[in-house]
């Protein structure tokens, strides 16, 4: 007796104006394994498997930049430099709002190719 192989493929539903973060090609789904959280319920009667899975959108995808501060020259044999507050800076994709980061703000992010950080605050917009 043969068995014969069938393939099913899944199709994914997402609300409207959401994808996955990291895409759906075959090639990505190893950034996933880092990306995502699993949490387990369980009582008596059954266990529940919660996946945790990031979306991304255009008003929540933002780009991560760090500001680095260089000393400026104010005399011959004399600099200054800056001290921040905020390490990084975290500007929306469409340029409309930006987040202010610590760095034990950004300490918080699951990094890989791509930086996940769970929102500790509100969204400034211009």
């Amino acid at each position: 007796m043969q068995r014969k192989l069938i393939r099913r493929h899944l199709t994914l539903h997402l609300p409207e104006g959401y994808e996955l973060i990291a895409g759906t090609r075959a090639e990505d789904i190893h950034q996933y394994y880092k990306l995502s959280k699993v949490s387990i319920v369980a009582n008596s009667h059954s266990i529940k498997l919660i996946l945790h899975i990031p979306f991304k959108s255009v008003n929540h995808s933002f780009t991560l930049y760090k500001i680095i501060m260089l000393p400026e020259r104010i005399s011959s044999d004399k600099f200054v430099q800056y001290v921040i507050d905020y390490t990084y800076l975290a500007i929306q994709v469409s340029q409309h709002g930006y987040m202010p980061f610590t760095e034990k703000d950004y300490s918080k992010c699951v990094t890989s190719s791509i930086t996940v950080c769970p929102l500790g605050s509100a969204i400034f917009n211009t």
